[in-house]
């Protein structure tokens, strides 16, 4: 009877042992299983095709006021996503506008990053000025006040009256000027020079003017200071 005891109980421990070995065993198997399934999935994920579309990228740095040309830009293809909603797609939608902010190389161009260069009004020329006041405050279309740190008295009666007004702050010589464009570090050195040295690079911001504020304009002083002041369209 003692035999068969102990032989009863050693088959019990041999069944919970075998129990434990199958338990541990099919646990491993359900682990393998769900990070093969993990893995089938990160996969699937992975390789499956994503809706892409167009991108228009700048292919160099673009300065603020220049004027977008087709060797400037590039096209891309990237996921569709909510970021590229304001992006422009295509070459043509940016050739020819202005760029109102300094644009870096390889970055996407948005719409409100280009404005339209303004066409010459009838009866007006274009005379580039070197501004006293800082010019990154401008953007092109828009009509400012162009005012002289002095001059107007040396024009004629009739000069005076129709393109001047004296007041402390100074000699308005423009009450409406168009900005055409905006300084570019590739413009020249002609027109009309503010208050700075001969030996100061010279950036000029281009203005749409009647003919006769344009000669007021020219025949001052090289020396004469001149400020553009925003005012209402």
């Amino acid at each position: 009877m003692t035999d068969l005891h102990t032989f009863s109980q050693h088959l019990g421990l041999t069944n919970r042992l075998a129990g434990r070995q199958r338990r541990a065993i099919l646990k491993r198997i359900l682990v393998a299983l769900c990070a093969g399934l993990a893995i089938f999935c990160a996969l699937q994920a992975f390789l499956e095709p994503r809706a892409q579309t167009q991108v228009l990228l700048t292919r160099r740095d673009i300065p603020r006021g220049t004027h977008i040309k087709a060797d400037m830009l590039k096209e891309v293809q990237l996921p569709v996503s909510p970021v590229f909603a304001t992006v422009l797609s295509h070459p043509q939608d940016a050739i020819g506008l202005v760029a109102t902010i300094d644009l870096e190389a390889g970055q996407p161009i948005t719409k409100a990053s280009l404005s339209y260069m303004p066409r010459l009004p009838q009866n007006s020329t274009s005379v580039r000025i070197n501004l006293a006041s800082a010019p990154e405050a401008l953007l092109p279309g828009q009509f400012v006040k162009l005012v002289a740190s002095a001059g107007c008295a040396q024009s004629t009666p009739d000069q005076t009256a129709h393109n001047a007004e004296h007041k402390p702050s100074g000699c308005i010589i423009s009450s409406s000027a168009l900005i055409m464009a905006l300084p570019n570090k590739d413009q020249g050195t002609s027109g009309i020079s503010s208050a700075l040295l001969d030996k100061t690079p010279q950036h000029y911001t281009t203005f749409a003017l009647p003919v006769q504020d344009a000669v007021t304009i020219l025949s001052l002083p090289p020396e004469t200071a001149i400020v553009a002041v925003h005012i209402d369209n």
